[in-house]
């Protein structure tokens, strides 16, 4: 199941020719303890790995979707009332299920790019180089810029972490 959101996301790294590396796991990873000790194996640094957390707009559906994007590091937590006020949107956090309905990827495997929302970037990351995102699945990261990032998804850079 999870192989199918995989090979999706790395149709689309190559069809819009973005310069990123698909990492796999052996295993799903699910929980904080078992993310650490995993990315430890692969010498990969907790603080270059950024999350993408998706938010339903539950006022309107705009050119692109009803979703609201925050990425944001992945040792920090998007503050709801900051991304309320830069997306001028009423929202809520989605669950698993309208994660997947609208990005099409599964929660916990979301890249920062490949759908159709709006997507606002916290300031903090806007000076890192490479970093760690969603590669598709919980067994997958993605690895790439924060340039690329920003190129492929067009991203507002706000301030929208606690």
């Amino acid at each position: 199941m999870e192989k199918q959101y995989e090979e999706k996301l790395l149709n689309y790294i190559k069809e819009n020719k973005i310069k990123a590396e698909q990492i796999f796991f052996e295993e799903l990873v699910d929980h904080k303890e078992n993310v650490l000790e995993t990315i430890k194996e692969k010498d990969i640094n907790f603080n270059d790995i950024v999350k993408t957390v998706v938010f339903i707009d539950l006022n309107k559906e705009s050119e692109y979707g009803n979703a609201v994007i925050g990425i944001v590091s992945a040792n920090s937590r998007v503050n709801k009332d900051k991304l309320r006020s830069v997306s001028k949107s009423k929202i809520k956090i989605a669950s698993a299920e309208q994660v997947l309905i609208l990005t099409g990827y599964p929660a916990g495997g979301v890249p920062p790019f490949g759908f159709k929302a709006r997507f606002y970037m916290d300031k903090n990351l806007k000076n890192k180089n490479e970093v760690y995102a969603g590669g598709g699945s919980t067994r997958t990261l993605i690895k790439t810029t924060i340039k690329e990032i920003l190129k492929t998804n067009k991203a507002e850079i706000v301030n929208i972490s606690e």
